[in-house]
């Protein structure tokens, strides 16, 4: 199945990224103003199971360090693949289909984690990797 839309960008100024997501997904900053939007969710419009999470957060290690710190925690069930400067990685269960691109930039990570049900995969991945290609630090 191709990718659906893509519209937006969300543009997280403070955070200091934008990002387009699927058309008819909401977006929602957690935590409101105070927090500054530091996780944004990108959800389907009619499946909560299908989503995409934004963590921005303080981290010493680079992506890849990073990486495979939490691959030595929890095995990949692929190899890692890399789509710009983010490095994707790809974990899937009988449940869960889940994709974590990691990009870092002066001391700060960027975590975007994309989930679906498995069944569910063949149809959102392409999708997941398309939004992931439209992540700009800033």
């Amino acid at each position: 199945k191709d990718p659906e839309t893509l519209v937006g960008p969300y543009i997280n100024s403070y955070q200091k990224y934008r990002i387009r997501y699927p058309k008819w997904w909401s977006v929602t900053e957690e935590g409101g103003k105070l927090a500054k939007a530091r996780e944004v969710t990108l959800a389907h419009a009619k499946d909560p199971d299908i989503y995409i999470k934004i963590s921005v957060k303080a981290e010493k290690l680079g992506a890849k360090d990073y990486a495979d710190k939490l691959t030595k925690e929890n095995k990949p069930s692929r190899d890692w693949d890399y789509v710009n400067n983010l490095v994707i990685l790809t974990w899937e269960s009988d449940k869960t289909f889940k994709q974590e691109a990691l990009f870092t930039k002066d001391g700060v990570l960027y975590d975007i984690v994309a989930t679906c049900p498995t069944f569910a995969a063949k149809e959102y991945e392409l999708t997941f990797k398309e939004v992931f290609k439209t992540f700009v630090s800033f």
